[in-house]
């Protein structure tokens, strides 16, 4: 908002993790915004992702990996859309289009360069692109980091951290809203570097998905546990409908399981999403 960095919810642990790591202060968590406010937009064009009010706020500009989820504006405005592996990849090439990296502070560059190690699970999602992979190598330097891979496993561990976190907020961590044939869709995943601690949970992550659909707001829940280091996702069998889905788009069979294991299949944005297009009617 105008010249402040703010965040639309409190830090998750991954987060935490990095703001601790560069000693950057926590951004101010804002909800709500006004009309006389003007802000920029990073890493979303989803409208059910937005802050209250930003339909009545001027949006100054927006830089985005995702498709375009959307949005409508009052007026033009300066857009960044790059079909890149993380928003932060689009800000180095700004950066470096303007001739300024060897300005960017060692913090800043730490931060970008997490960011893109997260969003493409160290390189090795199939959403990451050369220009990532560059991005990565140049901010490394920027940031003193020597051994990307091991600074990579401090993150997934950070990121793997669910002590204290309750059912509801695991499915939350990193949700997003969808429509798909006219149904209303969360589709939630979760990353971890120990994805043990999550199949125990399985009975109470499903009466967690039961409660969340008899709350009226989505017509379908589906949670995929993303092993990180095993390059491995696993749906989260429900017997409902998803199920068929799930059987349907990815030939596999969900009965008699818990989880059912995909592998290879490790990003919502180009493997999940897709498959799901096709399959819910």
């Amino acid at each position: 908002v105008g010249s402040e960095m703010c965040i639309r919810d409190s830090p998750n642990r991954e987060t935490e993790f990095v703001l601790m790591l560069t000693g950057l202060d926590t951004p101010e968590v804002v909800r709500k915004v006004s009309d006389s406010d003007e802000i920029y937009l990073l890493d979303t064009t989803n409208p059910d992702e937005m802050i209250e009010g930003y339909e009545n706020a001027t949006i100054l500009s927006i830089i985005d990996h995702h498709k375009l989820g959307g949005l409508r504006t009052s007026s033009p405005l300066d857009a960044n859309i790059r079909a890149y592996g993380c928003s932060a990849t689009i800000l180095y090439e700004i950066i470096e289009s303007e001739g300024n990296l060897d300005n960017i502070p060692v913090e800043i560059g730490l931060l970008m360069l997490s960011s893109i190690i997260s969003d493409t699970l160290n390189l090795k999602s199939p959403t990451t692109t050369e220009q990532d992979k560059r991005a990565v190598k140049m901010l490394a330097e920027v940031g003193k980091i020597y051994d990307i891979d091991s600074f990579s496993e401090s993150l997934f561990e950070a990121k793997s951290d669910i002590t204290g976190i309750s059912d509801g907020d695991l499915l939350q961590y990193d949700a997003k809203e969808y429509e798909f044939a006219g149904k209303r869709v969360l589709l939630a995943v979760f990353e971890t570097a120990r994805p043990k601690n999550v199949f125990e949970r399985f009975d109470s992550l499903r009466k967690e998905i039961e409660k969340l659909l008899s709350d009226g707001k989505y017509d379908n829940v589906i949670f995929f546990l993303i092993d990180i280091l095993g390059e491995t996702g696993y749906y989260l069998v429900q017997e409902s409908v998803v199920d068929r889905w799930i059987e349907d788009g990815f030939n596999v069979k969900t009965k008699g399981v818990d989880f059912v294991e995909l592998e290879g299949v490790v990003s919502r944005k180009k493997q999940i999403v897709p498959v799901m297009e096709k399959v819910i009617k």
